[in-house]
């Protein structure tokens, strides 16, 4: 079987990935059904009369998540962070956002410019997907500008629920919960949900994308040089509901200490993998050392909402809205020294999960 970073560069290579602001949604969906459908990539009579079978796709929907307002206090009256309690410890993941470093924790409770505020997150769940907008700090009036794709395709038409939580990490605590039908959430393009619970408003808008059209971005290299300082920062805006397709090759030395290089599917020599396990880095403790992974970062809260296991090569669906960061899974990347070329594309209605690519 091809390697993924092949099957993935077979999708690149034959434009179902790359720019298409011209193209016609039904030229897409038509070409996608072929793929669906066919054993071979050629344009025999047999696919052609599979394209003229294709169906109309549904519309799709851009959700974002505006802001909001929430009360001023638990139901019983403390203060929704008490200042006697225990923060947890603060992560930390260095990203070229700002160069500086960017904390996953959370400040000393002391810091807070509102102290006893909630840190207000939202969850929406149907069909079995879960979209988790990251909390807004210390805040009565969160803001959060997070967006996210409903694909009647790949999330048939449900009810969806809405919940809001005061999120201190392992702490949560409920500030309300809310469930709608499809209908109220696509029926108007600006909505407030509420009051209920504690929420005394949420706020979204509710776009729908024009079904004679695809908005894609534009199939990119990357290249990956050695040593990183931090992350590699794509500037890819991805929203979660996406489809993105990722090949990269190249080769990569680790250590001055070492001759061997290696490719972006890291290190596959059994003894060095145990020497150098403990040198990956947090959230990739278990992906192989060296190899290529990424980061969607929320630019609002500059929480990582994604981290993903690249090697050489990956088709997903994108859980996480945000810019994507490429890296290498070593916590010392200052010995480091190579490239690797990392090809990028993707698209909003793209079923790359289920495309049958040849071997």
């Amino acid at each position: 079987m091809a390697s993924m970073r092949k099957r993935v560069e077979t999708l690149l290579s034959h434009g179902l990935l790359q720019q298409a602001s011209d193209l016609p949604t039904r030229s897409m969906w038509k070409a996608v059904g072929v793929l669906l459908s066919a054993t071979c990539l050629e344009g025999c009579a047999h696919h052609r009369d599979l394209v003229q079978a294709a169906p109309e796709p549904p519309s799709i929907y851009l959700v974002e998540v505006v802001g909001g307002e929430v009360a001023a206090s638990r139901p019983d009256g403390r203060p929704w962070d008490d200042l006697r309690e225990e923060r947890p410890g603060e992560l930390q993941l260095v990203t070229p956002m700002g160069s500086v470093a960017v904390k996953l924790g959370f400040p000393p409770i002391d810091a807070s410019p509102n102290p006893g505020a909630p840190d207000p997150a939202v969850t929406f769940s149907f069909q079995g997907r879960q979209i988790e907008v990251p909390p807004s700090r210390d805040s009565f009036t969160p803001g959060w500008r997070y967006r996210f794709l409903i694909d009647p395709v790949m999330d048939p038409p449900s009810t969806v629920s809405v919940q809001v939580d005061d999120d201190d990490g392992e702490l949560q605590q409920s500030m309300g919960v809310r469930t709608l039908a499809w209908e109220e959430l696509i029926g108007q393009e600006r909505i407030d949900l509420g009051p209920f619970g504690s929420v005394a408003h949420l706020h979204l808008t509710v776009s729908r994308i024009d079904p004679d059209r695809v908005p894609m971005f534009e199939t990119a290299t990357h290249p990956v040089e050695a040593p990183l300082e931090g992350w590699h920062n794509t500037g890819l805006d991805l929203i979660s509901g996406m489809h993105l397709a990722i090949a990269a090759d190249g080769k990569a030395r680790l250590s001055r200490f070492s001759t061997r290089s290696w490719g972006p599917e890291g290190v596959t020599d059994p003894q060095l993998l145990a020497r150098w396990q403990d040198r990956n880095l947090q959230g990739f403790e278990d992906v192989r050392h060296g190899a290529l992974i990424g980061c969607i970062v929320d630019p609002v809260s500059q929480m990582v909402t994604q981290r993903l296991t690249i090697g050489d090569g990956m088709l997903t669906r994108v859980e996480g809205s945000g810019i994507l960061l490429l890296g290498i899974n070593d916590t010392d990347v200052g010995n480091n020294a190579g490239t690797f070329h990392v090809r990028i594309g993707g698209g909003i209605r793209v079923p790359v999960e289920t495309v049958a690519l040849p071997h």
